[in-house]
């Protein structure tokens, strides 16, 4: 497995990720904790073990699954003694991105807005088939949907629009035709 030299930028949830990080004056023998908090979807933190001049993280997978996607903010402190005699001298701080877990991930999980919105776009649409009322009084509560026509537009602009995250540099489809002289 590597091991990163410092923190990486990203890593994905559900995978062991590693990496060390220098870090001197602020040796366990001299009774100091060197750990990271991690602040974002949610939080947590984790401690690093001096390993000779070096101090190695691990975040393994086990602990990694729990952790929900997204931007994730860090600091690192050197930390000695509790309560009011508590020491806590800041280090770095940077910021990670934590991506889904691919083995754990629900269907869909990784479509895009666009595929999102198209998808549920066609599924008023089929639902609009048996039932295409678009206004009602109910209760006195004034009820409007979206008109079938303008809905047929959206999903035109959200089917082009998953095209071309399909088809990323390609300005349309290709019509192949040829002529024959006569």
């Amino acid at each position: 497995m590597r091991i990163h030299e410092s923190e990486p930028s990203r890593f994905t949830a559900g995978t062991t990720v590693q990496w060390t990080r220098v870090v001197s004056g602020y040796a366990h023998a001299d009774g100091w904790t060197v750990r990271y908090y991690f602040r974002g979807a949610s939080n947590f933190q984790v401690d690093a073990v001096e390993d000779g001049t070096r101090h190695l993280v691990t975040l393994g997978a086990a602990a990694t699954t729990q952790k929900l996607p997204g931007r994730y903010r860090w600091w690192l402190y050197a930390e000695r003694g509790s309560g009011d005699a508590l020491e806590r001298i800041p280090l770095a701080k940077g910021q990670v991105i934590v991506a889904a877990a691919v083995a754990d991930a629900a269907d869909g999980a990784f479509r895009s807005f666009n595929e999102r919105m198209y998808a549920a776009i066609r599924a008023v649409l089929e639902g609009r088939i048996t039932a295409d009322v678009e206004a009602m009084t109910l209760r006195g509560t004034a009820l409007t949907r979206i008109p079938i026509e303008r809905l047929q537009r959206m999903e035109g602009v959200y089917a082009w629009r998953v095209w071309r995250e399909r088809n990323k540099g390609k300005l349309g489809i290709t019509v192949r035709s040829s002529f024959v002289g006569g």
